[in-house]
């Protein structure tokens, strides 16, 4: 994924989301603060659209050897990967 950190787009209590590339956004947790809280409501709001999700943000678990694993929410599409360099990113397509 390839963007910069852009103008601040919103805030809670443990985080703040900035503009990332073009119709996405990155979350960033506050120090101190574990990303492995769990659920996170979240809207998003662009052109023509507004929208309203949950998502999971807990730890990927093992992915069995593939590079991928795609689990379907009611909000949309998780996806957790491989990184090149080893690590495991989660990516969420919203409905």
């Amino acid at each position: 994924m390839q963007g910069s950190l852009g103008e601040k787009v919103g805030a809670g209590a443990f985080s703040e989301v900035y503009a990332w590339a073009p119709g996405q956004v990155v979350k960033l947790f506050k120090a101190g603060i574990s990303h492995l809280l769990g659920r996170h409501e979240v809207r998003i709001l662009g052109d023509n659209f507004d929208l309203d999700a949950t998502i999971d943000s807990t730890a990927a678990g093992d992915l069995g050897g593939a590079p991928f694993r795609t689990l379907r929410t009611s909000d949309g599409l998780r996806v957790d990967w491989l990184t090149p360099g080893g690590g495991l990113q989660s990516t969420w397509i919203l409905n």
